[in-house]
């Protein structure tokens, strides 16, 4: 295959090209391990798709497990902001259609709402999430005309210690 790199090549050669641009010193485990992630996930991910619109309504727990809102209605939320504060969990919810262009493809929803929680799609429980688990798989091959009703509920804590203000993640 001449002028064209294989996987593995293009890989490589941009491992080197972020190594190369870094100052002359040496580079820690989680530096290099940070730099070969970067390198991968353009081709684990070759395409990208935001998903917008989504909205998030906070709550804190009674003992009897109600729910008492700290939101009179759902509000906008979107990738970056923040989320909770002391004993606040919070609900989300978004609706999508799966772009025509995805059709024939493996798709998946990257999406982490900064606590421990539980994914819905179309009112049925679906996919646990967590720092370790933040990739649902969503169709194995799209026909790019589904849609999906997202719906889930974080809890603020993880582990103790953790920060009590969370952040949308996609």
């Amino acid at each position: 295959m001449a002028g064209k790199e294989s996987g593995i090549d293009e890989i490589l050669r941009r491992w080197r090209e972020e190594i190369k641009a870094k100052q002359r010193r040496i580079i820690s485990f989680e530096e290099t391990v940070d730099i070969k992630i970067k390198s991968l996930r353009r081709l684990i991910y070759p395409e990208t798709v935001p998903l917008e619109g989504w909205q998030c309504r906070e709550f804190q727990y009674t003992r009897h497990r109600e729910r008492i809102f700290k939101d009179k209605a759902w509000r906008p939320i979107r990738v970056g902001e923040t989320w909770g504060g002391p004993d606040t969990s919070a609900l989300f919810r978004c609706k999508a259609r799966m772009p025509a262009r995805l059709k024939g493809r493996k798709v998946v929803l990257k999406i982490y709402f900064g606590g421990d929680g539980l994914l819905y799609v179309n009112g049925k429980p679906y996919h646990g999430l967590d720092p370790f688990r933040d990739t649902v798989p969503l169709a194995a091959r799209a026909t790019g005309r589904e849609t999906f009703d997202f719906g889930a509920e974080s809890y603020i804590f993880w582990h103790f210690g953790e920060s009590e203000v969370k952040t949308l993640e996609a």
